[in-house]
């Protein structure tokens, strides 16, 4: 009886240790996804600045364009 006692105290262990690791390596994955995330945002957002004003421009020269033929149609 004492042995069965002593197999499920090790298997208790051991599944205990398995799930230990295994939200020790989520966090850390976690971590690395976090710092590429960042990474990959200061990389990217110069050009995303670029690109809202050059947008910004466009859109501002678009606005002062006329339609021909729209002073005859009040």
């Amino acid at each position: 009886m004492n042995v069965w006692i002593l197999c499920w105290f090790v298997i208790a262990v051991l599944s205990t240790l398995v799930v230990i690791v295994c939200a020790v390596a989520l966090v850390r994955h976690i971590l690395l996804l976090g710092r590429t995330a960042k990474q990959a945002q200061d990389e990217i957002q110069p050009i995303v600045d670029d690109i809202a004003r050059q947008g910004r421009e466009a859109s501002a020269k678009t606005a002062s364009f006329q339609v021909p033929g729209s002073k005859n149609r009040s």
